[in-house]
C-alpha cells in the first residue's frame, strides 16, 4: 500500500473521561475533548479525516453530530476496536493502535480518505448524470447488450405511453437500427423517431437510443403546402371583395335604370288611355292597338324588365355572400341567424353540387346566436363542398346533399349529410387532424375540416361526424345559444318621425367615382330634388369649400384618394352640420378602416345596389331629420359660401 500523498489534516476527538492520547506522525493531528468543541472545530476548519475515541461512541450528542462531520469532512474513523455500536451509527472503519503499527495507521488512513473522495466524486458524478437524463427534454432509454432496458427517464416512458417502471428490467420491444433512424407510430397516433448509438464493448456494450415526437416535423411538408394553399384562399378572398365591389357599382346604375324603364312603361300606359281619348273612336283604336301589338309589347317589356330586375337582385345576394366569404381577417362578432348562414353558403357553392346532387333545405325555427358571419359561413361552405366532392362527378337522381337546422335543447345543430360512399372507420379518428386530406395536393380542399372544427370550437360549440360506409356521412355542426361571444355595440342610428304624405324636395350632392353611377342616380332623383354629381372624393371637397348649401350628401363609401370615410372627417372643419346629413353608399367594406368607421358613425350606410323606394325614403328621412333639428335648435340652412366660380359638376 502506497503512503499518503502529503501531509494529512486530522481532527482527533477525545472522550472528556478518558487520558488516552494519539499522535500519526508525520500528519498534522488536532487535539479536541468532547462532541461539542468538534462540531465548533470543524465549522471553523477543514479536516481531511475526523478520528472519534470509542469511548464517545455511548455520547448521546454523537448520532445528532454525525452528519454534520460527514457534511464538512469526507472519512469518520474511530480509534480502537471495531464494535456493534460504531456499525450501528454508519462508523465501519475503525484503527486499533494496539495491532496496528503507526505507519500501518497513516498508510490505512490515505487509502480510506482517497476511497471516500472517490466515492464523492462518483456520487457527484451520479447525481450531475440522473439530473442530465431525466431532465432531457427527449426520451432517453440505456440497454444493455441482451437489448434488456437498464434505464429509461420520464419523457421516454411518456412518449411510450408507459410508466418508467414497466420498461425498466425489460426487453425493448421495438425494432430498430444501430447508427440509424427508425420511426413508429404511437397507438394514439403520435409519430415518434428512434436514434440509436452503441456504447462500451464486449461484456459492458450497450445501446442508447434517443426518442423524439417528430409528429408535427413529419407534417411541416404539408402544413408548408397547406399555409401556401391558405395564402391563395386569402388571396382569393381579396380578389371575391374586389369582384364584388367591381360587380356592384354596373348593378347599381343598371338597377336604376331598369326601375326608371318600369316607371316610364307606366307613364306611356297612361298615354295610350289619353290616346284613346283623343282618338274618339275605341274600334279604330283597339285596331291600331292590336295592328301594332301594344298591349303585347307593354306586357312583354314589362316582363323582361321585372325578370332583369329579378336577374340583379340575384347577383346582388351573391355578391353580398361574396363579401362574407372575404372577411378572413379580424371580424367583429355580429348577432347572425343560422338559416342565413345556410342561405348564404348554398348560394356560393350550388354550382359545384346541382350537376352532382339534389340540395335540400330543411330550415328549422331557430334563433340568431353572436358570431362571425364569415367564418361561419366558411364552414357551412366547406362541408358542402366536401360532400359533394364526395359524391363524385357522376351525376345521379339519387344523389342528395341535406342541410338541416333545429334546436335540441341549448343547442343550435346545423347539419349536411350526404348519399357519398361514407368515411372509412380508419380515418374516422384521423379526419379532423390538421390538414389531413384524402385528395391530391393539387386539389383544393378549402379551409380543411381541422380549421373548420378550430371555427366552431371558438362558438363554443363541436363539430361532430357520424358515417357508415356504403350509406353516406352527416357532419353537425353543434352551436350553443350563448357562444359567449359578444356582438360589437353599434352606435345608435336615430329614426326621423315620418309625416305621412309629405315629399320634401331638397338639394343634393352626389359623390360618387363610377360616373355612370351617377347618371342613373342623377336620372332616378332629378325629378324630386336639385341635384348636384361630383366624380369622387376629391371634387367632392373643391366643392365644399364654397358651396356646402346641401340638404343631404350622398357619398360612395370606397373610392380613391379620398374615399367616404376621409370625406366625412373633412366636413368636421368645411361643414360640420352636413356630417349629420350624409347617407353613405356601399359596395363593400374590405379595411378595417371602412369597417370601423361604419360601425362608428350614426349615418345611414346603404349597400349597393341601392333600390330607388329605399333610397327615395332615405332622403326623405335626412330631410326630415334636418326639419326637427332646426325646429329643435332654431338653427338657420347653412349658408352659401361665396367664392370663385366653379365648374359645372352636374
Amino acid at each position: 500500500m502506497e503512503p499518503a500523498p502529503h501531509t494529512l489534516q486530522l481532527l482527533w476527538v477525545q472522550a472528556p473521561d478518558s487520558s488516552v492520547s494519539w499522535q500519526l506522525p508525520p500528519h498534522k493531528v488536532v487535539a479536541v475533548e468532547g462532541i461539542a468543541k468538534a462540531c465548533r472545530e470543524v465549522q471553523q476548519y477543514s479536516f481531511e479525516a475526523i478520528v472519534l475515541h470509542h469511548g464517545l461512541l455511548k455520547d448521546a450528542q454523537l448520532a445528532a453530530a454525525i452528519p454534520i462531520f460527514k457534511k464538512r469532512c469526507p472519512l469518520l474513523v474511530t480509534l480502537g476496536a471495531g464494535s456493534a455500536e460504531a456499525r450501528a451509527l454508519g462508523l465501519d472503519r475503525c484503527l486499533d493502535p494496539e495491532r496496528m503499527a503507526v505507519e500501518v495507521q497513516g498508510q490505512l488512513l490515505g487509502a480510506w480518505i482517497d476511497s471516500s473522495r472517490l466515492g464523492q466524486k462518483f456520487y457527484r458524478g451520479k447525481k450531475l448524470f440522473t439530473e442530465v437524463f431525466e431532465g432531457a427534454q427527449g426520451g432517453l432509454l440505456l440497454l444493455d447488450r441482451e437489448d434488456m432496458v437498464l434505464r429509461c427517464n420520464r419523457r421516454g416512458a411518456e412518449l411510450l405511453g408507459r410508466e418508467a417502471a414497466e420498461i425498466e428490467g425489460n426487453k425493448f420491444y421495438y425494432d430498430y437500427t444501430l447508427d440509424g433512424i427508425d420511426r413508429l407510430q404511437t397507438s394514439r397516433g403520435a409519430v415518434l423517431e428512434l436514434r440509436a448509438r452503441s456504447h462500451g464493448a464486449g461484456e459492458s456494450r450497450g445501446v442508447l437510443i434517443t426518442i423524439s415526437n417528430v409528429t408535427d416535423r413529419i407534417r411541416a411538408s404539408d402544413l408548408e403546402d397547406r399555409l401556401a394553399h391558405s395564402d391563395r384562399l386569402a388571396s382569393m378572398g381579396q380578389m371575391a371583395a374586389g369582384v364584388a365591389h367591381e360587380v356592384n357599382n354596373p348593378a347599381a346604375f343598371v338597377t336604376t335604370n331598369l326601375e326608371m324603364l318600369l316607371d316610364h312603361l307606366q307613364v306611356l300606359e297612361r298615354g295610350y288611355s289619353y290616346f284613346e281619348e283623343e282618338l274618339k273612336n275605341p274600334v279604330r283604336a283597339q285596331e291600331i292597338r292590336q295592328e301594332l301589338s301594344l298591349d303585347q309589347l307593354v306586357d312583354e317589356s314589362r316582363e323582361m324588365l321585372h325578370d332583369n330586375i329579378e336577374g340583379l337582385s340575384r347577383i346582388s345576394a351573391i355578391v353580398r355572400d361574396l363579401k362574407n366569404f372575404s372577411r378572413i381577417q379580424k371580424e367583429a362578432v355580429e348577432m347572425v341567424h343560422p338559416n342565413q348562414i345556410v342561405n348564404a353558403a348554398c348560394n356560393l357553392v350550388y354550382n359545384q353540387i346541382r350537376h352532382r346532387a339534389q340540395l335540400i333545405k330543411e330550415q328549422g325555427n331557430v334563433v340568431p346566436l353572436a358570431g362571425d358571419r364569415g367564418k361561419l359561413t366558411q364552414v357551412i361552405m366547406n362541408l358542402l363542398l366536401n360532400a359533394a366532392q364526395a359524391i363524385g362527378d357522376e351525376g345521379s337522381e339519387n344523389n342528395f346533399i341535406r342541410i338541416r337546422t333545429y334546436i335540441d335543447g341549448e343547442w343550435i345543430v346545423l347539419s349536411v349529410m350526404d348519399s357519398g360512399p361514407g368515411v372509412p372507420e380508419e380515418l374516422r379518428d384521423k379526419i379532423f387532424e390538421p390538414f389531413f386530406t384524402t385528395k391530391g395536393k393539387d386539389r383544393g380542399t378549402g379551409l380543411g375540416l381541422s380549421l373548420c372544427a378550430d371555427i366552431v370550437r371558438q362558438h363554443g360549440g363541436d363539430l361532430r361526424l357520424f358515417s357508415e360506409v356504403g350509406r353516406g356521412s352527416r357532419f353537425d355542426v353543434v352551436l350553443p345559444r350563448d357562444t359567449g361571444l359578444e356582438p360589437v355595440a353599434r352606435a345608435p342610428r336615430p329614426k326621423p318621425a315620418q309625416v305621412e304624405g309629405q315629399n320634401r324636395r331638397g338639394r343634393l350632392l352626389l359623390i360618387d367615382d363610377e360616373p355612370m353611377l351617377l347618371k342613373s342616380y342623377r336620372r332616378i332623383l332629378q325629378p324630386r330634388h336639385e341635384v348636384v354629381t361630383v366624380a369622387g372624393g376629391i371634387e367632392a371637397l373643391d366643392l365644399l369649400r364654397y358651396d356646402s348649401a346641401f340638404d343631404v350628401v350622398i357619398c360612395d363609401l370606397m373610392m380613391p384618394h379620398v374615399d367616404g370615410p376621409s370625406v366625412y372627417t373633412a366636413l368636421a372643419e368645411l361643414a360640420p352640420a352636413l356630417q349629420n346629413r350624409c347617407v353613405f353608399c356601399s359596395g363593400g367594406a374590405f379595411t378595417s378602416r371602412t369597417r370601423s368607421f361604419i360601425a362608428g358613425i350614426e349615418s345611414k350606410v346603404l349597400e349597393k345596389p341601392v333600390d330607388a323606394k329605399l333610397l327615395h325614403e332615405t332622403i326623405q328621412e335626412v330631410l326630415a331629420q334636418n326639419e326637427e333639428s332646426l325646429r329643435a335648435d332654431e338653427h338657420t340652412p347653412i349658408p352659401f359660401q361665396q367664392g370663385p366660380p366653379t365648374r359645372s359638376l352636374s
